[in-house]
């Protein structure tokens, strides 16, 4: 069994997030990227295809399990995982999707209220 040497947060973890509103003063600017869960660079399974085909007609908790896993728990973050995770501590002042020569990635910039 490979040893893990560091344990990594995911990008969009909910204790980053509380951590950046602690660090900044009223009107200061979070931004960041993440990988949009609809990069080319992510596995089209068909596990993940069954999933997003499924999303938007399951009932609340198998959608909120869904959305979980084709996240992969934040790994990966769309529009609607972003401003659920910012809450309402932040407001977003510009979200757009950046395409990289890796990845589909999500760019925000989020102001502290």
């Amino acid at each position: 069994m490979a040893k893990q040497l560091y344990n990594q947060p995911s990008p969009l973890e909910t204790r980053i997030v509380d951590n950046v509103a602690t660090w900044l003063r009223a009107d200061g600017r979070f931004a960041f990227t993440t990988v949009h869960p609809d990069s080319a660079s992510i596995p089209k399974t068909a596990g993940r295809s069954l999933g997003r085909a499924a999303l938007p007609w399951s009932p609340a908790p198998l959608r909120q399990w869904l959305r979980a896993k084709l996240t992969a728990d934040g790994q990966y973050a769309d529009e609607a995982l972003i401003a659920e995770r910012l809450g309402a501590r932040f407001s977003i002042e510009s979200m757009t999707r950046v395409e990289s020569e890796a990845h589909l990635h999500c760019l925000c910039v989020a102001v502290k209220r």
